[in-house]
């Protein structure tokens, strides 16, 4: 557990649950100390939107406390207006508006005008490169642009806290990098940031800090490396060139290697999780596994994996973490941020 004594998020206690009787969360505590950077992973379900919008004071929690900046967070939220910022995946922005209109709009909600809003929305409007469509309407945007003036109007307040909920969702490659950029640029300033999301290989390179839920509940708190030191399991993925075609015998022959094993077979490939520490065993079951599937089809790759945050997510809770398919715009072209 994070214990600086720079903390300005304290949840203690928090349990929420909906109306379905369906368990979001249940019995976090969690602190976030200033100038962080702090990753939220867990399988769809597993209470991820719900901690972000217990934070943002959006959600009340049945038990438990929220505290943000020492105050509460439900009941002293309009305090909180101009610290905390929230930014969710659903992106309401008129679409007849165009972009420059809205940042005028949000920046007047947030009690800035003349000079001083100007001056903002410039300065957003340069930091992420939006000069080339800013003043057309939203509905001729790409999914990218829209993310882009999403993010300016959640920061056009310069909020202290930054709550992203699955900010990289359907972005390519260069829309991601420019995301985790300014996210750190962010951080620099002086300011804390939350983000969610299924991107595990992100998190772990530029979150210093990670918590896993898993059915509403902390199954893990702490930097990745130590959660991945800690938790690591030995997992051998083979592919082969053409469909697996006997599955039974193939497992059959697998666990004769080793009885300690779980399978997952998919078309042209499988995934062997050693439910063991198998160390030096290493080479040999490398070599024994591509014999048993080598009497059946012709391997392309078999590889360790032991070393990754969806490793030890899989091992803490015996799930994979199922990550989002890239959305396609209108013309079928990836969306930039």
């Amino acid at each position: 557990m994070f214990t600086d004594t720079t903390e300005i998020v304290s949840l203690k206690g928090i349990n929420k649950t909906y109306n379905n009787n369906i368990t979001a969360l249940k019995a976090v505590d969690l602190l976030i100390s200033t100038q962080e950077i702090i990753g939220i992973i867990g399988a769809n379900g597993s209470g991820k939107s719900t901690l972000l919008k217990i934070i943002a004071g959006k959600l009340k929690p049945e038990q438990g406390y929220t505290k943000v900046f020492q105050l509460d967070a439900v009941q002293q939220n309009e305090q909180l207006k101009n610290k905390v910022s929230y930014i969710s995946q659903d992106k309401a922005l008129d679409p007849e508006m165009s972009g420059k209109e809205s940042l005028h709009f949000f920046s007047a909600l947030y009690g800035l005008s003349g000079t001083n809003a100007l001056q903002r929305i410039n300065t957003l409007i340069d930091s992420f490169e939006m000069n080339e469509f800013i003043t057309r309407r939203i509905n001729t945007y790409s999914g990218g642009q829209i993310q882009r003036l999403h993010l300016a109007i959640g920061i056009i307040h310069e909020p202290q806290l930054l709550l992203l909920d699955e900010p990289t969702s359907a972005l390519d490659p260069t829309g991601k990098a420019f995301l985790w950029d300014f996210i750190q640029t962010y951080q620099e300033k002086g300011n804390t940031i939350v983000v969610v999301s299924h991107e595990l290989d992100d998190i772990q390179q530029y979150c210093p800090h990670v918590v896993m839920l898993d059915k509403g509940e902390i199954v893990a708190n702490a930097l990745p490396h130590t959660i991945i030191q800690t938790n690591s399991t030995p997992i051998l993925h083979i592919k082969t060139i053409e469909k697996l075609k006997d599955i039974n015998n193939l497992e059959e022959q697998l666990l004769k290697i080793s009885s300690s094993i779980n399978i997952q077979f998919k078309e042209k490939s499988a995934r062997l999780v050693f439910n063991n520490n198998v160390g030096p065993l290493k080479p040999l079951l490398f070599h024994q596994t591509i014999q048993i599937f080598a009497r059946e089809q012709t391997v392309t790759e078999c590889r360790w994996d032991d070393s990754g945050l969806a490793n030890a997510y899989f091992k803490l809770t015996g799930k994979n973490i199922v990550k989002p398919s890239n959305n396609k715009n209108k013309k079928g072209k990836r969306n930039l941020l």
